[in-house]
């Protein structure tokens, strides 16, 4: 986020929240005040400004994101839910590192096979001639 974007914010959120105290007192009532007012002028605007600063919110948070290039997956009266990247990467990463150990492992398995596949070709077991002249007097059986 660069500093342009933060200073917008900065002034974009009073701002609004001042648009939403001075439209939630100079929007009309009805004579009889409405239930949820609890018979009080001062909570009518209160109530209503909230409800137009939230609303105000609602459709900024998803705008500035989006000029990012971040959508959200969901829009409810909660407020928008976006997809959790982080998590996701987390996964992805620890992944990557697991096929690249066992990348490693197989190498080194193929290395050790390439090696006893040239020793065999070659006719050198490993073993000592002591040991290859008592096995040749006594073959395993069959």
């Amino acid at each position: 986020m660069d500093a342009l974007e933060r200073w917008m914010i900065r002034i974009a959120v009073p701002l609004g929240l001042a648009t939403a105290l001075i439209a939630g007192i100079a929007l009309p009532h009805s004579t009889p005040l409405p239930a949820v007012a609890l018979g009080s002028r001062w909570i009518l605007y209160s109530e209503r400004s909230l409800a137009l600063f939230y609303g105000f919110l609602l459709v900024l948070v998803p705008v500035v994101r989006s000029l990012r290039g971040v959508l959200p997956i969901e829009l409810s009266l909660r407020g928008a839910r976006y997809e959790e990247a982080g998590a996701a990467t987390d996964v992805f990463e620890a992944l990557d590192a697991r096929v690249a150990a066992s990348e490693d492992r197989a190498a080194r398995l193929s290395d050790v096979v390439a090696e006893a596949l040239e020793q065999l070709a070659t006719g050198q077991s490993g073993i000592s001639p002591a040991v290859q002249a008592n096995v040749s007097q006594h073959p395993p059986p069959a």
